[in-house]
């Protein structure tokens, strides 16, 4: 049976699956196919892949980043309050958890559509090209959508859950340190010991690659909102590749570190791309007993 935590947790490895796989063609057209002049480089087809391809990850990055707060939030409740926790933290909730989350961060987008489209321009021989540009509805009442896209996507989609997710992990690692100080005084055993340092650390690298992947490029979008276009062109655009990258190493330690957290998340995915496997180990275990 899947638990409430472990489906968060493969909700946030779908989010963060979808956002990898939408980076290969992408990444292997604009930087490994060198044999390409401009014309098919900056076409209308790939300049629209190329907007959908922002969109896309952007929206399914913040829905993983939001179910990563969620999971916390739910840690934090089931070591504060293990009485309830069960019932605060049912797979009912989760689903609903999972469901908001997927669908509130599409609809938080939205201003992030509506900001950018495909706008055509001339390379140096004449030839027409095209790329992605701000919209005409963004530039309108002096660059209002602009603006706030950029305060949608700094504020709500970076700095928040950055503050939050610092918060509630720096309020777990307290309540689990003193109650490791209770069991030592009431067992002394070493086991606690160990149990303990192994989940602060895992919640200080779940912090501290959050914070190292996400604070920055919020901190710039949420100066390309104050300072305005200049800003925006001269230093956020020169920092994209550093932040995609940022973006995937992100996606990709996560699953390791969600591997580390949850037995069952590691089972689940066994059964899944490892079937054949699986069965052999169960049936093993099963003979053994």
């Amino acid at each position: 049976m899947i638990s409430p935590t472990n489906a968060i947790l493969t909700g946030i490895a779908v989010a963060d699956m979808l956002v990898m796989l939408s980076y290969l063609p992408f990444t292997f057209h604009n930087y490994i196919r060198r044999d390409l002049d401009e014309t098919d480089k900056f076409s209308y087809g790939w300049t629209v892949f190329t907007l959908f391809h922002a969109h896309f990850t952007v929206v399914n990055h913040t829905i993983s980043t939001w179910l990563t707060v969620t999971v916390a939030i739910w840690r934090f409740l089931a070591v504060s309050f293990p009485q309830n926790s069960s019932i605060w933290c049912c797979m009912a909730r989760a689903k609903c958890a999972i469901a908001a989350a997927y669908i509130m961060s599409a609809v938080f987008c939205i201003p992030v559509y509506l900001t950018f489209t495909v706008s055509v321009f001339r390379g140096d021989d004449g030839d027409i090209m095209y790329r992605v540009d701000f919209s005409h509805i963004a530039q309108r009442h002096n660059r209002l959508l602009e603006k706030i896209n950029f305060w949608i996507f700094s504020v709500i989609t970076k700095l928040v859950p950055c503050v939050a997710l610092t918060g509630i992990s720096l309020g777990l690692i307290k309540v689990l340190y003193e109650r490791n100080k209770r069991r030592q005084i009431l067992k002394g055993t070493a086991e606690a010991d160990k149990n303990h340092d192994r989940t602060t650390r895992m919640l200080l690298a779940v912090l501290l690659l959050f914070l190292l992947t996400e604070f920055p490029s919020g901190l710039l979008a949420l100066l390309s909102g104050i300072l305005g276009t200049d800003f925006f062109n001269n230093v956020y655009v020169n920092f994209g590749d550093t932040m995609d990258a940022l973006a995937l190493i992100n996606s990709a330690i996560n699953f390791i570190i969600y591997c580390s957290m949850s037995q069952q998340f590691r089972n689940t995915f066994a059964f899944l791309f490892f079937p054949s496997f699986f069965k052999n180990l169960s049936n093993t275990a099963t003979t053994s007993v």
